[in-house]
């Protein structure tokens, strides 16, 4: 019903523009355009965000001019395509300027099939009439995507284009297309179709899939390839620019194709870059991009940046090129930052996005809003009225990591929020057990090889067929207490475990530890001969510590007060062993939090003298091992938004 609709206002508006010259209702078209510049909404950012992709430092003020341009050509380019029955010959060769005649007078002499390849840009029915009127008739074909939902007004659109001498091959009419060619005729044809066909290159430095039809075409046939770009000069009056393109050819037919294509983006790189208001920026050329830029927002906390890198590390899987940004959000101060998050939440991210040069520091708000994006990831309630204002601006998915404040949940494409938070049940909501982590089985074999570069020693402890402990050991935090004396009660279990079964111990300490412990453990195992590796993370943290402990280790003991250590730990696929400091608070999300991981069996949580009886049992029985699957979840979550 929409198609013949549309059909019959298409055949009324075309009578109706007969009544008046071309030349009234290009005016007519230009102020159209500008005003559709205010009510294009979502085209708009759209059409932005393209344009940073293009000029990612044009200022924004030239960005928008370029858009505002880019309608003004628009509504002409539509108002050329309705005056197509009354433009004859004659009109053509009088409006439309061909830059350069030779090529096409090259390309006519031996007889060979020529593909001129286009792209959105331009009057583009106004170029395929001009593409066809240099050719004998009958000789020009566009090819065209069938249109099944609008099939009337599609026939009606074809029947016009052949009374201008062009005639019309659908995509999916393969036999009909290798005739015509094989005739030595003429096809007209794209290089920037946005579809999910084709394969990836690079436009404007961001992957593109890019159709390879055009070019596989040429070589399959051996066709002169014109590449065409149409250009508006004055009001009516076009040019026409044209430029040979040669196929690289060679053995590798594979490498061939994207050369080809690669070389053909930048010709037309050129031309945009020189004439920006002629491309149809609002268009999805990158929609199914398999590149996906990321932004990381930061507010300066170890823990939070690490769950937001995990995030992406995780987006890894879903086999895209993940390319990230890390920005560190800093507010001009801490009224500013509540201002903004007020006006967020009461005037929504399109005001906000306007209140975020004002409330973040010049610097910063450069950084953050200077690229384009197509995620933006953030972890911590400071900095989730920030990211849905960025990803507003950017169209982008917005995706947070835990509880976003007071910002409605709803604003955004994902919410990572963990189980001891007791999250809300939303569509938009992926609960997790535990803090998000990048720690895998490929993970932290990387780790160990990481560690093992500067302590070679390690490697005779991979295959060590006697017991191997690792020792996890934090600090104090807001509810736990670490105290000397604890310690010292804990290192003689594990070393009476140690020298029973003849192990091994993998120690680290971690930069929240206090001097006191951090000498009570270098006392207890530093110089003992059962100890293969002690890192004091405060003097010296050599890359990949953790996660090679991970790896060399059967069961890991970790002291319980941090969300984050317990979470890699669980998440290893060794047994885990996690003891509790001195508690100042008998509820808190730390406690919830290792006892739901123990109720799930992914931890065993003991009191500070069960140590050695759970070190023991773990020895002798060798249970199963449940680390916890928060990797998987979070892939699920970002499989549905991206």
């Amino acid at each position: 019903m929409s198609g013949y609709i549309l059909y019959i206002a298409l055949k009324f508006a075309i009578v109706i523009m007969g009544l008046a010259p071309v030349e009234a209702w290009l005016f007519l078209a230009r102020w159209s355009g500008r005003l559709y510049y205010y009510f294009a909404g979502k085209k708009n950012r759209k059409a932005y965000v393209n344009l940073k992709i293009a000029y990612r430092d044009m200022p924004a003020h030239e960005r928008k001019r370029i858009i505002k341009a880019m309608y003004i050509r628009f509504a002409q380019n539509l108002v050329e395509a309705m005056k197509l029955p009354s433009m004859d010959e004659a009109y053509i060769k009088k409006h439309v300027r061909i830059a350069d005649m030779k090529v096409v007078e090259d390309a006519k002499k031996d007889k060979r099939s020529v593909i001129f390849l286009g792209s959105h840009a331009g009057s583009w029915e106004l170029s395929n009439a001009a593409c066809a009127a240099l050719f004998s008739k009958g000789a020009y074909a566009m090819l065209a995507q069938p249109q099944a939902r609008h099939k009337k007004l599609d026939g009606y659109l074809n029947g016009l284009r052949r009374q201008k001498g062009i005639r019309v091959i659908r995509v999916d009419e393969l036999k009909i297309l290798m005739q015509h060619m094989a005739a030595g005729n003429v096809l007209g044809t794209i290089a920037d179709h946005g579809g999910r066909d084709g394969i990836p290159v690079e436009f404007f430095g961001k992957l593109a899939m890019t159709p390879v039809g055009g070019v596989r075409l040429a070589k399959k046939m051996g066709s002169h390839i014109i590449l065409a770009f149409m250009r508006r000069v004055n009001g009516p009056y076009h040019e026409l620019l044209l430029e040979p393109y040669e196929l690289v050819s060679s053995e590798n037919a594979a490498d061939d194709l994207k050369a080809n294509l690669e070389n053909i983006n930048k010709v037309f790189e050129g031309w945009i870059r020189r004439y920006p208001q002629e491309y149809l920026w609002s268009y999805k050329r990158w929609k199914y991009s398999p590149q996906k830029d990321v932004l990381v927002l930061s507010d300066g906390k170890a823990g939070h940046l690490k769950q937001s890198m995990a995030c992406i590390d995780i987006l890894g899987d879903l086999g895209i090129t993940v390319k990230s940004h890390v920005a560190e959000v800093g507010y001009k101060g801490w009224i500013e930052a509540k201002i903004f998050i007020l006006v967020s939440r009461f005037f929504g991210r399109r005001l906000a996005l306007r209140a975020l040069p004002f409330c973040i520091k010049p610097q910063k708000f450069r950084e953050i809003t200077s690229g384009a994006y197509d995620i933006v990831v953030s972890a911590g309630s400071s900095l989730a009225a920030v990211n849905g204002a960025v990803a507003f601006e950017n169209n982008a998915n917005s995706i947070a990591i835990m509880k976003p404040g007071i910002e409605p949940l709803s604003r955004f494409d994902l919410v990572i929020i963990p189980k001891h938070d007791k999250p809300p049940r939303r569509k938009n909501v992926m609960v997790f057990t535990g803090s998000l982590n990048a720690v895998t089985p490929l993970s932290i074999s990387d780790d160990f090889h990481k560690l093992a570069a500067v302590k070679p020693e390690l490697k005779r402890f991979d295959g060590f067929d006697k017991p191997k402990i690792g020792l996890l050991v934090g600090g104090d935090s807001k509810n736990y207490t670490m105290t000397a004396e604890m310690i010292g009660f804990l290192s003689s279990q594990v070393k009476r475990f140690l020298s029973e079964r003849q192990g091994v111990i993998f120690v680290t300490t971690s930069r929240r530890t206090p001097e006191r412990v951090v000498n009570v453990l270098a006392s207890d195992f530093k110089k003992d001969p059962a100890c293969g590796l002690f890192v004091s993370a405060s003097e010296f943290n050599p890359p990949g510590a953790v996660g090679g402990i991970f790896y060399l280790s059967d069961c890991i003991i970790v002291s319980g007060e941090s969300i984050s250590m317990v979470s890699e730990a669980a998440a290893s696929g060794r047994h885990v062993v996690v003891f509790q400091p001195h508690c100042d608070n008998k509820d808190n999300k730390v406690k919830r939090f290792l006892n739901s991981l123990a109720e799930e069996g992914a931890i065993h949580l003991v009191k500070l003298n069960e140590v050695y009886d759970k070190l023991a049992f773990l020895a002798d029985r060798n249970p199963e091992v449940r680390p916890i699957e928060t990797r998987r979840l979070v892939l699920e979550g970002l499989k549905r938004i991206i």
